[in-house]
């Protein structure tokens, strides 16, 4: 049960950043501002089925940044140069949007990340 939760967050996480990723979700630097409460709750989706899959040594390293860059973002979410960076890159104000930045390829690792516990919590499902 708790792995199926995990799973269908772990899913979400997946759509919301391929959605940003490929500039299909759209939402102003304002509405991101208010929107710290989702890196908790992707820190807290990635955290937890990491520890729920029994913490493979394989995927520490990448489990491990994640959280870090995740509770950075927490932390400096409405003033830090990265968070707002990271905001004005992920907001249509700011539009059109340049692709290949390093914004995008950190996009693309926590993609990856999510990618990688869904793998494991459906194993974890299926057996």
């Amino acid at each position: 049960m708790i792995s199926a939760f995990l799973l269908l967050f772990e899913i979400f996480h997946i759509r919301e950043h391929v959605h940003v990723l490929l500039n299909h979700k759209k939402y102003s630097d304002e509405r991101l501002k208010d929107n710290r409460w989702y890196f908790c709750l992707d820190f807290l989706t990635s955290f937890l089925s990491y520890i729920y899959i029994g913490t493979p040594l394989i995927i520490f390293p990448i489990a491990f940044f994640h959280s870090v860059g995740h509770l950075f973002y927490i932390f400096t979410w409405n003033d830090g140069y990265y968070a707002i960076r990271i905001r004005e890159w992920s907001s249509y104000d700011k539009y059109p949007k340049q692709h290949f930045t390093t914004d995008f390829y950190l996009t693309l690792i926590d993609i990856i990340t999510h990618m990688l516990m869904v793998y494991y919590l459906t194993h974890i499902i299926i057996s």
